[in-house]
């Protein structure tokens, strides 16, 4: 069984506090110093930065704005470069939510460049080590209906146990 290329991956060694989804979405950069806005393909993206790829040319350190869809302006800092790819940290993380408003589906990625992954297609699991299975918690819509029915379960048999005892 091959692995689905739309999972999230987290590393347990990973020092960022939030996941990097990849969302393959088209974008703009415009640096500090100059008002002219460039195309790039943010490939990556987590609150607290992105990894964009395109044919600007950026320096280590330099401020630039990048236009997320979804999300709007961001001031960031460029933290490193390789072969016209670069990994940007915000100057302010992005609010709860905001990468999910980036994988919308009202944005259209670069021509030429693999389908965009949806927010529902997207599930974040954890990578298992040293052959450990992984195992999937319930989500919390589940665990509250089933706390709710055990409650009402538990409700009505009481109730009829009382009944049953003092008649």
């Amino acid at each position: 069984m091959g692995i689905p290329e739309n999972i999230a991956w987290q590393d347990p060694t990973e020092r960022r506090e939030d996941v990097r989804v990849p969302i393959q979405r088209e974008g703009t950069v415009r640096v500090a110093d100059d008002g002219d806005s460039l195309p790039i393909l943010i490939s990556n993206l987590h609150r607290e930065g992105c990894r964009i790829d395109g044919s600007v040319e950026l320096s280590v350190n330099q401020t630039v704005m990048i236009g997320i869809p979804g999300i709007g302006l961001r001031e960031a800092r460029v933290k490193w470069k390789n072969d016209g790819a670069y990994g940007a940290c915000f100057l302010r993380p992005l609010p709860v939510g905001s990468v999910g408003s980036a994988l919308a589906d009202n944005v259209h990625p670069l021509a030429g460049t693999p389908s965009p992954v949806s927010h529902a297609q997207v599930r974040i699991m954890p990578i298992a080590s040293r052959g450990e299975s992984v195992e999937e918690k319930w989500s919390p819509r589940v665990r509250f209906a089933l706390f709710v029915a055990m409650t009402f379960v538990g409700g009505t048999m009481m109730v009829s146990l009382a009944d049953l005892l003092l008649s």
